[in-house]
């Protein structure tokens, strides 16, 4: 009776506040309570969206497609404004410039100039000359380049001051060095990164170990400035790399997430590599790794052979002085014996550089070559000292290293992240290292950064995803690994590692985009240059009417694919069948069972498991039941389902490794693996498995286990090696060697009927 006077006097509010809807649903029970406080809020908020549209003149007559066109045009008019802005620009400066004839007076400006420009300069040095044409000087030359030495050398301290003294790379500038420029100023701007290269005077003196190098670091006109508490401007967006996986440790690292990096259209794969290289430290005695250098040396003349190669610029960095001078000795070496070698390498549009950790700083290149050099020694011990790593400021010269590729980067090394033993080494230099070498192993970051602000995924994202989803599409929310990410990315229908279209919302990211030019101009171009082809939805218009907003999204991924749709000639047919010819015995692309709900709901629970196995075969069992429930419409595996389905298992073939086939017949000679395929690595049948480890062994004749499994884990598709990954592919070769497939030889593995005695 209590709690039914307390219902009496809530229903009775309720009413009276216009909630008899919520009364008739709570006391005829037809919903449960949950249920009903959520479909009481989705209407309170619906209701609450119609209001605030309805009250805001722009929200209420919003037309996507009509703001689109105005964010066109507006894109338009700062792309003719800047080229006007430079027009102007030139002109101002021309105007400036005096006619250089050669009757001026001898005694002008002009006229010393001319006479000097006549007698190639002789006998007036480059102070003189700067000092003699004080008014002639900034017209002919209103921005000078000039190293802060050039400038107390040849500019006059008591001349007329420059309007701004500009510093690049500041913090590799000591402050001793930067003062008389910013003298000779009005004002000035200094320009670097507090997390990459400090100064040093290390390469003043050839009697300091580059162990020690760390010692002679300096403080910079970089850290004296913020000392100052000069105003600073934190410059976030990262351009340099073309993919967001070179930049991803460094960010993660170095920066705690704060810089702002653009999503791959191929984000799915790496463009870090790591290459493992059986070899060892010479630490006793010329302190190089010679295994290390020589298989980079073998990859640079690999590269200049191959004329699609050799379109992408090469740098070399090593972690040492001394194994740098082995890789040039070696390389020079092979270049020598090789003209055409040379001829090559001195085509490539940017010279190939070989270059420490000392060094580097301000250099990039298209594809970048690590030669980390320490790692065990000849018993196998493995020294915690790593040169300049080991000393303050070693962790800056490893972010210089590791950000300075443009499109690959590749990490030769004898040293493995398990073989650092961070109990034995405190430095920040040495904890980097080990981390990125566990990111170039593993494509995992060894940690999380904590003040990057993480955007949850919109309902919006999540509501387009799934309704492309529905009209068979691979769409996916929340592409990046940074502040900035594509809220809606659509898979190419023919790689579904790359995507054919990233969709972009109105959320949190827009939001938080300062400026119109940001939002509508930058980022888009910036993605465009990252080959993404992308378009804007807007909340107001999927509110709205989100029927039209998917046709939309569908017309856009139709012109996108016709675009891309190009006639073969004659030489690319021929590779394009080459290509059919090897996924027909090999690499073939993985079908699922597709039928809407009600058609799969009317067909018999045999017919539907009979229609799965036989498109999708061979195809583990749980996978089955998923597979069953999707179509269905159903949640989760019940221990019921399980059983119905396991009461059939007499009537299909079940194979050794547990897969379910059709019939005995169809697993006879299957020789194929799916690569690329979405599925969990527990969800891929072993045979599978086994049939991409036999096409490495092939391709690679003989590899370690280790090796093994990491270039058969990549054959399917698994840019990353986790520990259910790494189950999988053990259980796999294991299964082999049982078998007998493959056999032990000095610690790799072989395929055994490769090497069969000669008859």
């Amino acid at each position: 009776m209590r709690d039914w006077l307390h219902w009496s006097e809530f229903s009775e509010d309720l009413r009276a506040k216009g909630l008899g809807c919520v009364v008739d649903a709570l006391e005829s029970k037809r919903l449960d309570i949950p249920s009903i406080k959520d479909s009481f809020l989705k209407a309170l908020l619906i209701h609450k969206c119609n209001e605030k549209i309805s009250r805001s003149e722009l929200l209420s007559t919003f037309e996507g497609m009509l703001f689109d066109e105005k964010a066109s045009a507006y894109k338009r008019m700062t792309e003719e404004f800047q080229m006007l802005t430079q027009k102007e620009l030139y002109a101002r400066l021309a105007s400036r410039v005096p006619q250089m004839t050669d009757n001026s007076i001898s005694g002008s400006e002009i006229g010393f100039l001319n006479r000097n420009i006549s007698n190639g300069g002789r006998g007036v040095s480059l102070r003189e000359l700067f000092d003699k044409l004080p008014t002639l000087m900034p017209r002919l030359c209103p921005c000078m380049l000039m190293s802060p030495m050039s400038v107390a050398q040849y500019i006059d301290l008591n001349a007329d001051k420059f309007d701004l003294v500009v510093f690049d790379e500041a913090s590799q500038m000591p402050t001793s060095e930067a003062v008389g420029a910013i003298a000779r100023g009005k004002a000035l701007i200094v320009v670097g990164d507090p997390k990459q290269m400090p100064p040093t005077s290390f390469f003043a003196s050839t009697n300091v170990d580059e162990e020690e190098a760390g010692i002679d670091d300096m403080e910079s006109i970089l850290e004296d400035c913020r000392t100052l508490d000069m105003p600073s401007l934190q410059l976030s967006w990262h351009y340099r790399s073309r993919h967001e996986s070179l930049i991803a440790f460094s960010n993660n690292e170095y920066y705690d997430g704060s810089l702002i990096t653009f999503p791959s259209v191929d984000d799915r794969q790496t463009r870090v590599h790591h290459i493992p290289i059986k070899g060892f430290y010479d630490k006793g005695g010329r302190r190089s790794n010679k295994a290390e250098a020589e298989a980079i040396v073998n990859e640079i003349v690999r590269r200049l052979e191959n004329e699609e190669l050799r379109s992408h610029s090469i740098g070399v960095i090593a972690f040492s002085v001394m194994q740098q001078s082995l890789i040039e000795d070696m390389l020079q070496e092979r270049l020598d014996k090789n003209k055409s070698l040379q001829e090559a390498a001195a085509a490539m549009y940017e010279p190939i550089f070989i270059k420490n950790l000392e060094n580097v700083q301000g250099d990039e290149r298209d594809v970048i070559l690590f030669s980390i050099g320490y790692g065990p020694d000849k018993n196998g011990k493995v020294s915690m000292n790593f040169g300049p790593l080991n000393n303050a400021g070693g962790e800056r010269r490893l972010n210089v290293a590791v950000s300075r590729a443009r499109q690959e980067m590749y990490v030769y090394s004898t040293l493995k992240a398990s073989d650092i033993d961070l109990r034995r080494s405190k430095a920040r230099g040495v904890e980097g290292l080990k981390h990125f070498l566990q990111y170039a192993e593993t494509q995992s970051l060894p940690m999380v950064s904590q003040s990057c602000t993480v955007y949850r995924n919109t309902d919006i994202a999540e509501q387009i995803a799934a309704e492309l989803q529905k009209r068979g599409y691979a769409a996916v929310t929340n592409v990046g690994r940074s502040q900035f990410r594509v809220d809606v990315a659509v898979s190419d229908a023919s790689n579904r590692d790359a995507y054919s279209l990233g969709i972009l919302l109105d959320g949190e990211s827009y939001r938080d985009t300062p400026t119109t030019r940001d939002r509508e101009v930058v980022q888009p171009s910036v993605l465009s240059a990252l080959n993404w082809k992308t378009m804007r939805v807007w909340s107001i218009d999927w509110f709205n009417n989100r029927e039209r907003v998917i046709n939309r999204i569908i017309e856009k991924l139709q012109e996108v694919e016709s675009r891309e749709e190009k006639p073969l000639s004659e030489s690319t047919f021929e590779i394009a069948e080459a290509e059919v010819l090897k996924k027909e015995t090999n690499v073939v692309e993985y079908h699922q069972y597709e039928v809407d709900e009600q058609e799969a709901a009317d067909l018999p629970y045999e017919e539907l498991v009979r229609n799965i196995i036989f498109t999708e075969q061979p195809i583990e069992f749980m996978l089955i039941c998923r597979r069953v429930n999707a179509l269905l419409g159903v949640g989760r595996v019940t221990p019921t389902q399980q059983k119905t389905l396991r009461d059939l298992s007499a009537r299909f073939f079940i194979d050794e490794f547990g897969a379910w086939w059709l019939s005995e017949d169809d697993s006879c000679g299957y020789s194929s693996y799916r690569p690329h395929s979405e599925r969990d690595s527990l969800e891929i049948p072993t045979v599978e498995i086994i049939n991409a480890v036999k096409e490495v062994l092939t391709e690679q004749v003989a590899l370690s286990e280790d090796d093994l499994i990491l270039a058969g884990s990549r054959k399917l598709g698994f840019t990353r090696r986790g520990s259910k990954v790494e189950a999988t592919f053990k259980k796999a070769v294991e299964a082999m060697k049982a078998a007998g497939t493959i056999e032990s030889i000095s610690d790799n593995l072989r395929l055994k009927e490769t090497y069969g005695p000669a008859v």
